[in-house]
């Protein structure tokens, strides 16, 4: 299976770079040697990155289809994950997941990526439910199923604005976090567990998990989500201290969050503007004002526009509010 898995893996890297004149001569080639797996792997992550209209939907649910028949478990290489689709276009694929269960009940990979399909690729949440559960009876101990479990409730949650849904998801990143050996990743479901039960109103969770994230981020200085730690972290304590009415406190954990060395995703999306703007509100210009300046410093000023803008409003224009220029 390692062997097939690698084949796949580099086939459907291939397949992303595919030029037109390469694409023709694979569709060619696929009528010729159907069972090709090289040639299905190109084909379907190409119509994977390009499954923008009907036609090419249709494409990619003919390869999927062919995949998940022949290859079930390989379906968590990434390039193969579904992105959300016409579900109209893949009710075949939709009956090929549940034979393959009905096949294999106690198979963790086919119902991960069954599930998965049914989540993220046609948002069959009761499915999706339906098959991701028995992964953690499957492999109980695993934080990285926990972890799945998680993310799966939290989507669920904030697409169907689903209070439950959301609470569930704090708990199994709780216990993805209490499973895990490796310290680096139970940063990133800490990060996790302060957003999430912010979001359900468990303020006095998100303050302790946020603490948390700052004291286990000081063991990974030179690391990538270093800089998310310190940012997220401040911005959930900043907007506990907001809703317990500090304005000072929050004002405070905005320019701690400013102080970041950034990272690759606060680079491209940037950084938070949520409790900035509650701060506006509040009449804290000055922090905020200090906050895009700092911010500046590791992100495109274009993510930082929006705030710019509505300070300036409160301020009408005053010399001290920061400019693009």
């Amino acid at each position: 299976m390692s062997d097939i898995r690698h084949l796949l893996l580099e086939a459907a890297r291939a397949g992303v770079r595919c030029s037109p004149i390469d694409l023709k001569s694979l569709e060619t080639a696929v009528l010729e040697r159907p069972d090709d797996l090289a040639i299905r792997a190109k084909l379907l992550s190409f119509y994977r990155m390009n499954s923008k209209s009907d036609p090419t939907q249709m494409k990619f649910a003919t390869h999927l289809l062919w995949m998940v028949k022949n290859f079930p478990e390989c379906m968590d290489i990434p390039l193969f994950k579904s992105l959300l689709l016409t579900a109209s276009s893949f009710e075949a694929v939709t009956l090929e997941w549940e034979n393959q269960i009905a096949a294999n009940p106690n198979n963790l990979l086919i119902l991960k990526n069954a599930a998965h399909f049914f989540c993220y690729g046609i948002r069959d949440f009761s499915r999706a439910e339906r098959y991701y559960l028995p992964c953690a009876s499957l492999d109980a101990g695993n934080p990285k199923i926990q972890e799945e479990l998680s993310d799966f409730y939290s989507y669920h949650g904030q697409m169907m604005s689903d209070v439950p849904s959301l609470e569930k998801a704090v708990i199994y990143c709780e216990q993805a976090i209490a499973l895990e050996p490796e310290q680096e990743r139970k940063l990133r479901n800490l990060i996790k567990v302060s957003k999430l039960a912010f979001k359900v109103g468990n303020f006095s969770k998100a303050k302790q998990a946020a603490n948390k994230t700052l004291r286990v981020a000081e063991e990974f200085r030179e690391n990538w989500n270093y800089g998310n730690a310190i940012h997220w972290a401040n911005i959930w304590l900043g907007l506990v201290a907001h809703k317990e009415g500090n304005i000072l406190q929050a004002s405070l954990y905005l320019l701690r969050a400013s102080k970041t060395p950034g990272s690759p995703q606060l680079r491209s999306f940037g950084p938070d503007v949520t409790l900035a703007e509650l701060l506006l509100d509040s009449g804290a210009t000055d922090a905020v004002s200090q906050y895009i300046q700092l911010c500046a410093k590791f992100t495109i000023k274009e993510k930082l526009v929006s705030l710019i803008e509505a300070l300036q409003k409160r301020t009408d224009g005053a010399s001290h509010a920061p400019t693009l220029d």
